[in-house]
């Protein structure tokens, strides 16, 4: 019998019902269903028969996860103790309100231009603060920790061909003497820029630098802004809810799925 093939545009689906599969498919072999439905919902996913023999291609390479990028602070370190630290030590330099622990929950439910507001700190000093404010935090990185069940996700990533990368507006060598600090070798791409705003052109520049496609990334972070980065730059997010914004600061921003537990990621892109 001569080859043939079905190549199925998106959304439309193939039946085979038991008929079909035992007479012109399968031949003598035995069927264990009664009728078997193949459902091919994209374009690049092929249905090939070929001499008897039923052939699925893999999945089109550019529709699958190769690479989770995780933001650092909030997601990978728990440094909240020392961000209020290092704040309150610049606050105290430059008459900022301060962070009081009992605020702390009322702060995570705040965008960022309430906090600023709430902490008056004048927005256009945010980038003459970031130097300060890093040379600071280096000074108190062994007190930042590393979250429970981030080392042994990190691990079964690249024990399962993922490629794993960091982007932060924190310091590069302070995330790579914290990695080293913490035994993890498997995360060398470290992306780090002191702007706020601007952590969707990291992602951009990082896919054009690795050739990738949007839907080659997940990107896990912890706050409403990494959400926004990732919708600016058309990749898939999964919110934690481990670090410092609240679930329900962000909400309204709609990341695509929400984490509760390091191990919840590692199933996740497992099944994509």
């Amino acid at each position: 019998m001569s080859s043939f093939a079905v190549f199925v545009g998106l959304g439309s689906a193939i039946s085979l019902n038991k008929a079909i599969i035992e007479n012109n498919v399968l031949g003598s072999a035995q069927v264990p269903y009664s009728s078997i439905q193949y459902e091919i919902v994209t374009f690049r996913r092929i249905f090939s028969v070929l001499d008897h023999n039923i052939v699925f291609l893999a999945p089109n390479p550019s529709t699958m996860i190769k690479c989770v990028i995780f933001d650092f602070d909030g997601t990978i370190a728990d440094s909240q103790a020392v961000f209020i630290s290092v704040y309150n030590q610049i606050a105290k330099k430059y008459n900022y309100r301060h962070i009081e622990l009992e605020k702390l929950q009322h702060l995570r439910m705040l965008t960022f231009n309430e906090r600023c507001r709430y902490l008056r700190i004048p927005i256009y000093r945010i980038p003459f603060l970031a130097g300060e404010f890093l040379a600071t935090y280096k000074k108190e990185l062994r007190q930042v920790k590393l979250f429970d069940g981030m080392k042994e996700l990190l691990a079964d990533l690249d024990a399962s061909g993922f490629e794993t990368a960091i982007i932060s507006s924190n310091d590069k060598n302070n995330i790579s003497e914290f990695l080293t600090d913490n035994g993890i070798h498997s995360l060398d791409k470290v992306y780090c820029s002191t702007s706020l705003f601007g952590k969707h052109k990291l992602i951009k520049g990082f896919l054009r630098k690795y050739k990738l496609m949007p839907d080659n990334i997940l990107y896990v972070g912890d706050e409403v802004r990494d959400i926004v980065a990732c919708k600016k730059a058309g990749v898939k997010i999964a919110w934690v809810d481990w670090g410092y914004d609240l679930k329900e600061a962000v909400m309204d921003a709609a990341p695509d799925y929400l984490i509760s537990d390091p191990g919840e990621i590692i199933t996740l892109v497992r099944a994509k």
